[in-house]
């Protein structure tokens, strides 16, 4: 059994693009290697770019051409689109509401602080990321 999430970057709009990941969605494992690994704006854009992965890894491209779904290279994300050959899904919300009940478990990156948020399922109860995740 999984624990999925969806990870998004919030728009100074409101607007949210975002994905599922499939794999160790809670805070203790996605949420810090989101705080570790993805803390710029430019790497959180090119993490939802992927599209929807199976695995988030400490790194966001492999370093080898052996790298695939089926064998994938250590601590490297593994996404559906670029790995798999899987149709590019990339979700996108009105608002803070629609990404937090796609799913339970939601990490939003916020362009305007560029600090990453965290909620379980519920809109109205995002925190910062840092204060549950020891990092």
């Amino acid at each position: 059994m999984s624990t999925s999430a969806n990870i998004g970057i919030i728009y100074s709009n409101g607007k949210i693009n975002g994905i599922h990941v499939n794999w160790d969605g809670y805070p203790e494992y996605v949420g810090k290697v989101l705080l570790e690994h993805y803390n710029d704006h430019a790497k959180v854009c090119d993490l939802i770019d992927l599209g929807d992965i199976s695995f988030l890894g400490k790194h966001l491209n492999p370093t080898s051409e052996e790298h695939s779904f089926d064998h994938p290279e250590r601590d490297v994300t593994l996404a559906y689109h670029r790995d798999r050959g899987e149709h590019l899904h990339i979700s996108r919300y009105d608002d803070l509401n629609e990404f937090s009940d796609d799913h339970f478990h939601n990490y939003l990156y916020n362009v305007d602080t560029d600090e990453w948020m965290y909620s379980e399922g519920n809109g109205s109860s995002f925190q910062e990321l840092w204060t549950i995740v020891n990092v």
